[in-house]
């Protein structure tokens, strides 16, 4: 099989020519394909959250893309997943207040959030079920 794909019957080895190591998704969002997946969903996101209305909005994870930008509460707080912080230019400038924590353990008041966003946390997270959870339990009911 791998000579039908590589037109040859070994492997390369780990030197000049070798194939790369395995893409993260943090890779991705650098590559072309990626960009362009962070563009569409920041479109996504803008369209489902503009008529959004409450007081206060949390976003989860993924400082790279701000899923609240065209909301207009007036309490926005994006949950950092890592220590090494690398927050967004709307972070910094103001329109989003930084908390470092982990999704499965959200340092917010029950019932204290009207909307909540989770990008691509469910997917990367190692108990997904526990995010959700969280996610529910901060939100406002109904």
């Amino acid at each position: 099989m791998f000579q039908r794909f590589f037109g040859r019957s070994e492997r390369p080895d780990k030197g000049a020519g070798a194939l790369p190591a395995r893409l993260t998704f943090d890779g991705f969002l650098r590559t072309s394909p990626g960009r362009l997946l962070l563009e569409w969903e920041a479109e996504a996101y803008d369209e489902l959250t503009v008529d959004v209305f409450g007081s206060c909005a949390l976003q989860i994870g993924m400082p790279e893309l701000n899923t609240l930008a065209e909301n207009r509460m007036q309490s926005k707080w994006l949950i950092e997943l890592q220590s090494a912080v690398s927050v967004s230019a709307d972070v910094l400038s103001g329109d989003l207040g930084c908390i470092v924590a982990a999704p499965e353990l959200l340092p917010i008041a029950d019932e204290s959030m009207d909307l909540v966003t989770l990008p691509h946390v469910l997917e990367l997270s190692p108990n997904p079920q526990q995010a959700l959870h969280e996610a529910v339990r901060v939100l406002e009911p109904e």
